[in-house]
């Protein structure tokens, strides 16, 4: 298992170059690799308020509850 490390910074530097949106739409891919990947991220990317809030305007919940539903 590989663990990615972010900092602060990184998160909201990520945040104002807008590579948050895009990843929501990687949630929509049928593979389940990809559902982890892009789930670890938007979870260390959460950690910035203001990602939260890009996470949310593009969709992110829907698509989490269904993956939920699916694996959980």
């Amino acid at each position: 298992t590989t663990t990615t490390h972010f900092s602060d910074s990184n998160r909201a530097s990520f945040g104002q170059s807008g590579a948050v949106a895009p990843l929501v739409n990687y949630l929509t891919s049928s593979s389940v690799a990809v559902h982890r990947s892009t789930s670890v991220a938007l979870y260390q990317l959460s950690k910035d308020p203001w990602n939260c809030v890009t996470m949310h305007q593009n969709g992110v919940v829907p698509h989490l509850l269904r993956l939920i539903g699916n694996y959980g």
